[in-house]
């Protein structure tokens, strides 16, 4: 891995998301990958090879990795940032639904994956009200927004990463020479 290249992805990496994301056909493919990803009913597909299970992997559940650029680590635990600002009591309930995120996500993965069929966590069930605490309830719901969101948003930047346009060699000198003279 380039350690000056911006961001988590290689050139190459980019370049795998552009051709299966991208364009119109790229569209149908990243559909097919948020219905497995949600869970929801999905037609016949081709399997994703190993190759871009790996940057799909890497750009949905990333993990520290010292091969990553400065600036450039992720996980999706950072994002419980706030949790230096409230108890205890409630952090904790957050880290809960975390877990229960990541576990959900590595699950999905799993059967991307061809790991297996099965769905040991199923989307609906964070949604029962029966048979669970308030506590519980909470953790759910915080889990299945989250879950939701996040896989959401990140097919909406696999769609603008794939369907970016690249700069020519031309077009990112003149760039770089208009904010040279600013």
């Amino acid at each position: 891995m380039d350690k000056n290249q911006p961001g988590i992805l290689s050139k190459a990496e980019v370049e795998l998301l552009r051709n299966t994301f991208g364009g119109d056909g790229g569209t149908e493919v990243l559909y097919v990958l948020r219905n497995i990803l949600l869970q929801f009913p999905t037609k016949e597909y081709k399997p994703f090879g190993v190759d871009l299970m790996k940057v799909l992997k890497k750009f949905i559940l990333p993990e520290l990795s010292p091969d990553l650029p400065i600036k450039s680590q992720s996980d999706l635990y950072f994002s419980l940032d706030n949790l230096k600002q409230i108890p205890p009591e409630i952090g904790f309930v957050h880290i809960k639904a975390m877990d229960k995120m990541v576990d959900f996500i590595e699950q999905r993965f799993d059967v991307l994956c061809g790991e297996t069929e099965e769905n040991k966590m199923l989307l609906t069930d964070f949604k029962k009200r029966e048979d669970k605490t308030d506590e519980e309830r909470f953790i759910d719901t915080v889990a299945f927004q989250s879950i939701v969101a996040y896989l959401e948003t990140s097919c909406d930047r696999l769609r603008t990463i794939a369907n970016a346009k690249e700069e020519t060699e031309e077009e990112k000198e003149a760039k770089q020479w208009a904010n040279s003279n600013k």
